[in-house]
């Protein structure tokens, strides 16, 4: 790992100071580090660290480095190979970066962190009529048609011609997805709901689980948490209206909207839940 490399460098001066005078055994008068355990466990995680290096880049400049350790520490020119590897080793230490592209989870990071929000409502077309409702509150909020994908309602659907599942794929590697899991008996007895709410869980997308007319708390099933607090439409009204301003809020901020001046937004959502109640 590039921290572990980078450890191992930083010791060369360290190191160093482990060199000592032959001691006979036939070999020339002169400075030697090969037999020093120390120098060995050292050279031992600098060929761990760099043979990793060129199983995934095959460069040349870290195989040198490798026949260098490899080979050239004997007791002979001890002194001379390792002036050679300390510089060597400042220069990996310099160009760093080459050698340790970001790891895959930082890659997620940053390329979620580039993709834009949108909302994906997973519903069934039974409960079509709620779902427009939701819509038009998300509308009048602030949300764009080309900030939520709901594949039953006409102009934030699926492209004519396109392949629902395809198309789905392509929304959730494409955008930051925050499902919508609008949770009735139809959307359970819905294979493709179901599909989508387990595709949701893979994918580890943010969610948000509202439940329809008697449809309960406790018939939550699937691959979603019955433990997070959803937003339950025919609940008592200020507990719907707390919800709502709490739903309002997140996207607001996830979306980077406008504020609602106070008196519309309650206008607003009290048109919303009338709607509703209508159904």
């Amino acid at each position: 790992m590039k921290k572990d490399l980078l450890e191992r460098i930083d010791q060369i001066d360290e190191i160093q100071s482990l060199f000592h005078l032959s001691s006979g055994n036939g070999l020339p008068t002169n400075y030697m580090i090969y037999d020093v355990p120390e120098f060995l466990a050292w050279k031992e995680e600098l060929l761990f660290e760099l043979q990793d290096i060129h199983d995934r880049t095959s460069d040349n400049y870290i195989w040198e480095v490798l026949v260098l350790l490899k080979q050239r520490f004997n007791g002979w020119h001890d002194e001379k190979s390792f002036t050679e590897l300390a510089g060597s080793l400042r220069v990996i230490q310099k160009n760093i970066d080459k050698y340790y592209p970001l790891e895959k989870n930082q890659i997620k990071d940053i390329t979620d962190m580039q993709k834009k929000p949108k909302i994906f409502i997973s519903h069934s077309s039974d409960d079509k009529e709620y779902v427009q409702c939701l819509v038009n509150f998300l509308d009048d909020i602030g949300l764009s048609a080309d900030q939520m994908f709901c594949s039953s309602i006409p102009g934030y659907g699926i492209p004519l011609d396109e392949d629902i599942y395809q198309y789905l794929r392509q929304q959730f590697q494409s955008y930051d997805i925050h499902v919508f899991l609008i949770l009735s008996k139809n959307y359970y007895e819905s294979v493709a709901c179901m599909n989508e709410m387990g595709a949701a869980w893979v994918l580890q997308s943010k969610y948000t689980t509202i439940l329809l007319p008697e449809f309960k708390f406790e018939e939550i099933a699937g691959a979603i948490n019955p433990r997070q607090i959803g937003l339950k439409l025919d609940d008592e009204i200020t507990v719907v209206k707390e919800k709502l301003g709490e739903l309002k809020n997140t996207l607001t901020h996830e979306f980077g909207l406008s504020t609602i001046p106070d008196t519309r937004w309650e206008q607003k959502r009290d048109n919303f839940i009338s709607e509703i109640s209508k159904i």
